[in-house]
């Protein structure tokens, strides 16, 4: 007698049902997307500070203008999560409002620092999809919270297949998505789409980019994201992508991601 854990025909079953789970994922959205901007910190969080600029003001002045670009754009349905800054809202909450919402993809805008101030541009942030050493850990404790990704594992095996499954689709769509983004500055090096543990980011159910916009530790940089032109020009550039992005998700490849891992900040 053949010992059976599982009902006959469940391995069967069960293919069929994470096949369709495959196709489910990989088929993209038509119709508006529903974008959650959130300008990061506020409140007594202020982010970096450096020659008297405040990362969280920064943010919240390019997340609504690019809010109101969004808001005037019949492809999208947009909430910005924060529009002064004087309040905190803690990173759970972030994270609740964009599932109340039911968002499609969640944005997340922040400016960068970093010892070696001649270090500048523009960086894009997903969630972390291999190990990450211990300052990518650190640093996103210190600026963006801790994702401790274990407490929303499921324990089943069938679950724990959906949810891998779940994740991966969801990290390729973020990737994409950054994918468009880059494609908006033209330079002479690439800025990179990195992967870093950051609360936002692993905690949403739905794609997520956390976009730097910047170092405050950069003289130059610091100047150009204080004026108003350039924050303008910041917003339209984020809001052209993402309706790229929109207009081509039937067209999209289901590939395998290849970001770096985040190392710097």
């Amino acid at each position: 007698m053949i010992y059976r854990p599982y009902p006959k025909g469940y391995y069967i079953r069960m293919k069929k049902w994470i096949t369709l789970t495959i196709l489910i994922l990989s088929t993209p959205v038509y119709g508006t997307l529903r974008v959650t901007i959130d300008p990061g910190h506020g409140g007594s969080e202020k982010g970096a500070v450096h020659g008297g600029v405040i990362e969280a003001q920064v943010a919240l002045q390019i997340s609504q203008r690019l809010y109101r670009h969004m808001k005037k754009d019949s492809a999208f349905e947009t909430q910005i999560l924060r529009t002064t800054d004087g309040k905190s809202i803690e990173l759970e909450d972030r994270v609740k409002r964009s599932e109340r919402f039911e968002t499609d993809l969640f944005v997340s805008i922040h400016a960068n620092a970093n010892p070696n101030p001649k270090v500048s541009g523009i960086e894009f942030y997903i969630q972390n999809q291999l190990p990450v050493d211990e300052e990518s850990l650190f640093l996103a404790h210190m600026e963006h919270g801790p994702a401790n990704e274990q407490e929303k594992r499921p324990k089943g095996d069938v679950e724990s297949i959906l949810y891998d499954l779940e994740k991966s689709n969801k990290i390729l769509t973020s990737y994409q998505v950054s994918g468009y983004l880059r494609k908006k500055w033209q330079q002479r090096k690439r800025y990179p789409i990195r992967q870093g543990p950051f609360y936002v980011l692993s905690q949403t159910e739905t794609p997520a980019v956390l976009i730097e916009v910047g170092y405050l530790t950069n003289n130059r940089e610091r100047k150009r994201l204080t004026h108003k032109d350039y924050q303008e020009s910041l917003a339209r550039k984020i809001h052209i992508a993402l309706k790229d992005y929109a207009k081509n998700m039937d067209k999209l490849p289901f590939g395998i991601l290849k970001p770096q891992n985040a190392k710097t900040r």
